[in-house]
């Protein structure tokens, strides 16, 4: 987008849309261009924790499912390189979210000491005991990221430019900070 020229946005939170998600964000994308505005201003997309602000999530990488159209399809064959290359933050991110619900949603600094601290064996045994959850996870992500990129293409036919927002930090009780405390 150039910035050589005036434009009108809007910001909105899929959260404000009548599903409370982006499955509405075709019509919405037909409003914008109908009115003339060119710019759709988002908050972060990702998974809020304590007090549910979205400058708060569970790691900088992932998003929110709940934000993302139930029950779409996607081809899972193609998770695999999509995995590969997000696996520097999916794993773990996948990890967090699991332990995090199977000790009542406390932070990762009160989980038990070798999943607080990543003890190799012991996170390799969860994998295996929770591959499946896992999976969902991981899945989940997957379908976001394949809705998104759809999304991005129908906006920019219709000329509309997303922008996002993101925290200025990464929250302390994350899958980001766990993983990586240096």
């Amino acid at each position: 987008m150039s910035f050589d020229k005036r434009c009108a946005g809007l910001l909105l939170h899929p959260t404000s849309l009548p599903s409370g998600n982006l499955a509405d964000a075709e019509r919405w994308l037909d409003f914008l261009q109908a009115a003339g505005v060119s710019i759709w201003q988002m908050l972060p997309l990702g998974l809020p924790l304590t007090g549910l602000s979205p400058y708060q999530c569970a790691s900088a990488f992932a998003v929110n499912p709940a934000l993302f159209p139930a029950g779409s399809r996607v081809d899972l064959r193609r998770f695999s390189p999509w995995h590969r290359a997000q696996a520097h933050w999916l794993d773990d991110y996948a990890r967090f979210i699991v332990i995090k619900a199977e000790h009542g949603d406390a932070p990762w600094t009160d989980w038990p000491q070798a999943l607080r601290d990543r003890d190799p064996a012991t996170l390799a045994a969860f994998d295996r005991a929770h591959g499946d959850q896992l999976r969902e996870i991981m899945h989940a992500q997957f379908r976001a990221a394949v809705f998104w990129r759809g999304m991005r293409a129908e906006a920019a036919q219709r000329g509309i430019q997303l922008f996002g927002d993101m925290p200025i930090f990464v929250a302390h009780d994350s899958a980001d900070v766990w993983a990586q405390r240096e």
